[in-house]
C-alpha cells in the first residue's frame, strides 16, 4: 500500500486526539469522501494523492491538459472540504 501524500493531510481535520489513525484506516475515511463526490474530481484526486501520480501522467490518462488536471484538483480539494463535516477553515489561527 502505498503512503499518502502529505499534502492531503493539510485538506484533513485535527484526527489525533488520543491516538493516530492507521493508514489503512485514515485511506478509508478518504475514500468513503470520494465516493460522495463527482468520479472526475474524486478520480484526480485518488490518482494524485493516493497514487503518487503526476500531473503529466493524470493528463495523459484523463486526455486532458496540465492546466485541466490542476483546476480539478483544486476544484475537488474545496469540494473534499464541503464533505468533511469535522472540517472548519475558520479555526485556523
Amino acid at each position: 500500500m502505498s503512503k499518502l501524500d502529505p499534502e492531503i493531510y493539510e485538506i484533513l481535520p485535527d484526527l489525533n486526539e488520543e491516538s493516530r489513525f492507521e493508514d489503512k484506516t485514515l485511506r478509508d475515511y478518504i475514500v468513503s469522501i470520494f465516493s460522495k463526490m463527482p468520479r472526475d474530481l474524486a478520480r484526480v484526486l485518488e490518482l494524485h494523492f493516493l497514487e503518487g501520480r503526476p500531473h503529466k501522467d493524470i493528463a495523459e490518462r484523463e486526455g486532458v491538459s496540465i492546466a485541466a488536471v490542476k483546476t480539478r484538483v483544486y476544484r475537488a480539494k474545496k469540494l473534499f472540504r464541503k464533505f468533511d463535516p469535522s472540517f472548519n477553515e475558520d479555526e485556523q489561527s
